[in-house]
């Protein structure tokens, strides 16, 4: 996936983003990426993870 021509390992995108016209990008294929969005900081903000 790309987010304005960068390579964005995020599986989410934010609100500020799409409001200022993030041009999004993203290739599919038959079978899962199992190196993209593996760590902590790729997962969306949740309310249930705040006291970790």
């Amino acid at each position: 996936m790309k987010m304005n021509g960068k390579i964005d390992a995020h599986h989410y995108f934010s609100h500020k983003d799409l409001i200022k016209g993030a041009k999004i990008q993203i290739e599919m294929c038959n079978f899962p990426h199992e190196k993209r969005g593996i760590v902590g900081e790729d997962a969306p903000y949740s309310f249930s993870r705040e006291n970790d």
